[in-house]
C-alpha cells in the first residue's frame, strides 16, 4: 500500500515538471513577418533558475519554404546535425539567450504562405549537480508577406529657430541663426512609421555646423545634411556696453566720494 501511494506521489511530482517545463524556456517572437528570400531569427532565452550549461533539441518545419541555415550561441559552442542541436560548454543564466535560431525563406515562396518552426525533445543541463530537466514543446508562426523597399525619405521637416524650404527629395540645406542659439528644435517625421531618426551634431558652435538627419530602416540609411551657421556675437556692442557700464559705476563712485566729503565738511 505504500508502495502505491509513494508511486502516485512520484507520478504526480512528474506531472507537475512536464507542467511547468515550458518555463523553462521562452521565444522572443512567437509570431514572425518575412519576404521571400529573407533570414528570419529566433532567439531561445533561458527561464530556468539554475545555471544552464548544456542542451540539446530539435527543430524543424514541415514546409519546404522554410530551410535550417544555422544556430548560434555566444554562451557556447552550439553544433547542429541536420535537426538536431547540441549546446556545449555553455554558462547561460535566466534572462539570457540560449541560442539564436536562424531559418532562411526560400525566394520562390508565394506571397501569403504560413509556416512553423517547432521546438521538441528540449532538454537543458543545469549546473546544479548536472540537474536535467525537459521543455515541452513549442514553435513559432511565420507569415511569408510581399516584399516593399523601405522608403527613408523625410515626409516632414520643421526646425523651430530657422526657416526652411524642405522638400523630400533635397537632401542638403543651409540656414543661419542667431548667436544665442546653441542647439536646435527639430521636428522630423519619417515617411515610413517604422523607421527611426537619428540626429547628429546638434550641438553648435559659432560659425559653420554640419548637422546630419540620418533615417535608419534595418540596414538601410539615408542622410539629410543641414549646414548651420551661428552668428557670431557683436565684440564692438558688446565693448560699447562694457565701457557704458564702466563710466556709470565710476560716475558713481564720485558721486558717493563727493557725497562723503561734503558730509564730513559739514559735521566739522
Amino acid at each position: 500500500m505504500i508502495k502505491k501511494i509513494l508511486c502516485s506521489i512520484a507520478l504526480c511530482l512528474c506531472f507537475m515538471q512536464s507542467a511547468k517545463a515550458a518555463e523553462f524556456v521562452t521565444i522572443k517572437n512567437t509570431e514572425m513577418y518575412a519576404k521571400p528570400g529573407e533570414n528570419i531569427e529566433i532567439e531561445l532565452h533561458s527561464a530556468l533558475d539554475d545555471t544552464i550549461i548544456g542542451a540539446t533539441f530539435t527543430v524543424s518545419s514541415p514546409s519546404t519554404y522554410l530551410k535550417l541555415d544555422s544556430v548560434v550561441s555566444e554562451k557556447g559552442k552550439a553544433k547542429v546535425n541536420q535537426n538536431s542541436v547540441t549546446i556545449e560548454n555553455a554558462k547561460v543564466k535566466k534572462g539570457e539567450i540560449l541560442a539564436k535560431v536562424i531559418y532562411k525563406v526560400s525566394k520562390d515562396t508565394p506571397i501569403g504562405t504560413n509556416g512553423t518552426i517547432a521546438f521538441t525533445k528540449m532538454l537543458l543541463n543545469g549546473s546544479a549537480s548536472g540537474n536535467e530537466v525537459v521543455s515541452d514543446s513549442f514553435s513559432s508562426k511565420v507569415l511569408v508577406e510581399e516584399k516593399k523597399e523601405s522608403n527613408l525619405s523625410l515626409k516632414g521637416l520643421e526646425i523651430e529657430e530657422a526657416t526652411i524650404a524642405f522638400k523630400e527629395d533635397v537632401l542638403d540645406y543651409k540656414i543661419v541663426v542667431p548667436s544665442d542659439v546653441s542647439k536646435l528644435h527639430i521636428n522630423a517625421v519619417a515617411s515610413d512609421a517604422n523607421a527611426t531618426i537619428k540626429i547628429i551634431g546638434n550641438t553648435l558652435s559659432y560659425g559653420r555646423n554640419d548637422l546630419k538627419i540620418q533615417v535608419l530602416s534595418g540596414k538601410l540609411s539615408k542622410e539629410y545634411k543641414i549646414e548651420v551657421t551661428r552668428e557670431k556675437s557683436n565684440e564692438k556692442e558688446d565693448v560699447k556696453i562694457n565701457y557704458l557700464q564702466m563710466h556709470l559705476f565710476i560716475g558713481a563712485s564720485v558721486v558717493v566720494v563727493v557725497l562723503d566729503l561734503l558730509y564730513m565738511k559739514k559735521r566739522k
